[in-house]
């Protein structure tokens, strides 16, 4: 923020009073008034009239900041009139005083959160800890002051403060984070700051506090009992069918051929403003889609020419039809787009929804919500998947495919999502919001007991990091319970080509424990990899998966425009992964369980093996040759990813240290995960002073598939709190007080 934008959201308006000069000082440098460019003060020569037997003076550039700090005193200030008791004692000691109180405060908070820390290392860690989530309740307090005030100022804040700090365009910022904001100040004023909703704004929203133990909760889940119709449990080698997989489409219906591909916001290829079309385009946007942009609706009848000729029993989309321009997308768009993708795709679509597809993004309130309701969405979904129960159950629903014995069991992942803001609006705990959790048990016991196996569709797969930990916990207690039921678990999401392993001792994973699989799709939109689906091989017995082959638009072909077969086989999952286990996939064997398992283990040690399904994620699409290689640390971390079907288990972790002086750090940026190693290996070196943080895996730039907004804002500067830049974070609260005050002057209170 420039120094002249800060001025403008503290200066005095024509009816508010002048700000009271600062006390002056020999002794201290100038401090400097920006966020983000630290503007100096200026030394300018005399004018006529200085006396400058003492020096050149000391002119700040106008308008002046309202902390100049004269170094000669040339120009005293008028003195202020003081109370007794300032007179009478020195503020020094207050301040020392106070300081001390936080420390000790901040240590006994860290050990009473952080039981796991033990000796020195440990009480350090726990009073960072402390200290680090002392200044996000302490920031909690100022911003629910400020929401207090209404959210038209509450909103106007984040707005600037998105602008100034350049997260994004002043377009964006102005569209995507209003909608967010009135969220947030709703959240705010109703919840207490000691609360656990408070603990999630510090621990998920801002990420500045460690992630907490799960909750204990359990699920009420009924014996296991015989069934009253056994389901097969072996493959008979009977010819399989096949059913396609689509996640992720974000169709975009404003794409514009020819536009501008590098224009700076989190996707292109629009006509945002004069820089986006004409002579000036560096760029230019082509037919079927670039990486910098969502999916064109040339793109989309290519993919529906595809798969027609698959000649599919039916398919399944994992969720996000709506385009990723989340600052310009609005309720009736939603309520356009989501019918008018399932109504024209070709045969049979089982769908479930995205964390995009709705308005504003990533919001779907519970039902104690009371202010405001997500009915609509849900009618929404139940209109545009012919599936009635959804509007009544929370965009769940269960049916049986015709003509199969095979139970599709559709979940609202949204209700579990780390970005859904709705979820932080009560201090009361809700470890199953809207009851899914306990309709999923319903659905597969009444599978269990009719000998029906299940497949589990939804958006956000269980074991990432944006999935709530607690959910994710008592999530799996169902997939255990019923893992003999379930057949498939289905998700998107990630945009990336992957799958998840489940186990049945989470102590001992092993081929022997793995007992689930989540297969996650990658992407059809170009935006950060080239598009893909998957076609399963079905055993029409068991419901298992025998095979699954990746379709891929390589637009990163410079002859792609130009082919006439836009979607080729890049893979088959059998032929490419089945020879490399120990012992290799049997004729007859699903892609089991153990089968994923036996793979990560040869992943762990073969860089080749690791390198090809690295490189797959994203189908081949990398900024660089070095980019596309799979170092050490990048390894540790997809081994871990894989075998994580509950988010605790994903080695995401932020584990505060300190460091008083100057280091270095070299971070491996893994692109397709969005996380960030901080090994000491290859990868960009960065320089960091003051405090700083050690951690196993931290989160990097916010997924592309969450979304930007007021979320966005306040991750950011709890990414940057965490990575040593506590300025930009106390500046942020400095300037949420001085809003409030002028708010306040606004009404006569000061």
């Amino acid at each position: 923020m420039s120094a002249g934008a800060l001025e403008s959201l503290v200066a005095p308006g024509p009816s508010q009073p002048a700000p009271i000069p600062q006390t002056q000082t020999r002794f201290r440098k100038p401090r400097a008034t920006s966020l983000q460019d630290k503007t100096n003060i200026n030394r300018t020569p005399p004018s006529e009239g200085d006396d400058i037997s003492s020096g050149t003076s000391l002119v700040p550039k106008s308008p002046a900041p309202t902390h100049f700090i004269d170094f000669d005193n040339r120009f005293p200030p008028p003195r202020r009139k003081r109370c007794c008791c300032c007179c009478t004692l020195n503020c020094f000691h207050y301040v020392v005083v106070a300081f001390c109180l936080f420390l000790v405060l901040s240590f006994i908070y860290g050990c009473i959160m952080y039981p796991k820390a033990a000796g020195v290392d440990g009480a350090v860690t726990s009073l960072i800890q402390g200290v680090g989530c002392g200044a996000c309740r302490a920031l909690l307090v100022s911003l629910k002051a400020l929401a207090n005030e209404g959210d038209e100022v509450f909103s106007d804040t984040f707005v600037q403060i998105c602008t100034d700090l350049k997260i994004q365009k002043p377009d964006v910022c102005q569209g995507a984070v209003p909608p967010q904001t009135s969220i947030m100040a709703h959240d705010l004023r109703n919840i207490n700051i000691w609360s656990t909703a408070a603990d999630q704004w510090c621990t998920v929203v801002f990420g500045i506090c460690a992630n907490k133990a799960v909750r204990n909760y359990s699920v009420t889940l009924q014996p296991k009992s015989p069934a009253l119709t056994a389901a097969p449990v072996a493959v008979s080698g009977s010819k399989p069918f096949q059913v396609i997989h689509v996640s992720d489409v974000h169709i975009d219906r404003n794409y514009q051929e020819g536009t501008e591909t590098a224009c700076g916001r989190p996707i292109c290829c629009e006509n945002f403003d004069a820089n986006s079309t004409g002579p000036g385009v560096k760029f230019p946007a082509p037919k079927y889609g670039n990486h910098s942009c969502d999916t064109p609706l040339a793109l989309v009848d290519t993919l529906y020419t595809s798969i027609i000729d698959k000649n599919a029993s039916f398919s399944i989309l994992t969720g996000d039809v709506v385009a990723d321009d989340v600052w310009k997308i609005t309720r009736s768009e939603v309520e356009a787009d989501l019918p008018d993708f399932y109504h024209s795709y070709p045969g049979k679509l089982y769908g479930s929804s995205g964390n995009h597809d709705t308005s504003p993004v990533n919001s779907v309130p519970r039902k104690s919500t009371t202010t405001n309701s997500s009915q609509w969405i849900y009618d929404a979904y139940a209109s545009s998947w012919n599936q009635p129960e959804a509007a009544t159950q929370s965009g769940c629903y269960s049916t049986i495919v015709n003509g199969t014995n095979l139970k599709l069991v559709v979940l609202n992942t949204q209700l579990w999502y780390r970005q859904n803001i709705w979820l932080y609006d009560s201090d009361s705990i809700q470890s199953d919001p809207d009851g899914i959790i306990a309709w999923l048990a319903n659905e597969l016991q009444e599978a269990e007991t009719a000998g029906q196996p299940v497949w589990i569709i939804g958006h956000t797969p269980p074991g990432k990091a944006d999935f709530l930990r607690d959910q994710s916990n008592y999530l799996n207690q169902v997939f255990q319970r019923y893992a003999e039921t379930i057949a498939g678990l289905f998700f998107g999401h990630t945009h990336a080509d992957e799958f998840e392993v489940g186990y049945n001792d989470n102590v001992n994973r092993n081929a022997s424990s793995a007992n689930l699989v989540a297969f996650i799709g990658g992407a059809v939109t170009p935006n950060n990899g080239n598009p893909m689906y998957r076609v399963y091989d079905v055993d029409p017995d068991t419901y298992k998966i025998m095979d699954y082959k990746v379709y891929l638009a390589n637009i990163s072909n410079p002859a792609f425009e130009n082919s006439t077969t836009k979607w080729q086989l890049s893979y088959s999952a059998r032929e490419s992964y089945g020879p490399l286990t120990n012992p290799p996939l049997g004729s007859r064997e699903p892609l089991s369980p153990s089968f994923f398992h036996r793979l990560t283990e040869v992943f762990e040690t073969n860089q080749t093996a690791m390198n090809m399904f690295f490189q797959r994620t994203r189908g081949g699409f990398f900024a660089s040759p070095q980019a596309a290689i799979c170092n050490s640390d990048c390894v540790k971390q997809w081994i871990c990813s894989l075998r994580a079907l509950r988010s605790e288990d994903n080695c995401v972790t932020v584990m505060p240290a300190i460091n008083f002086g100057r280091r270095t750090r070299k971070r491996s940026w893994i692109p397709s995960l969005g996380f960030s190693s901080s090994f000491e290996s290859e990868g960009e070196e960065e320089e960091e002073e003051g405090l700083t943080e050690t951690y196993e895996w931290e989160e990097e730039p916010p997924h592309p598939c969450e979304g930007v907004g007021a979320i966005s804002v306040l991750t950011h500067l709890g990414r940057k709190a965490r990575r040593g830049d506590t300025e930009t974070l106390n500046d942020f609260h400095q300037l949420v007080t001085r809003r409030l005050q002028l708010r306040r002057r606004e009404l006569g209170e000061l």
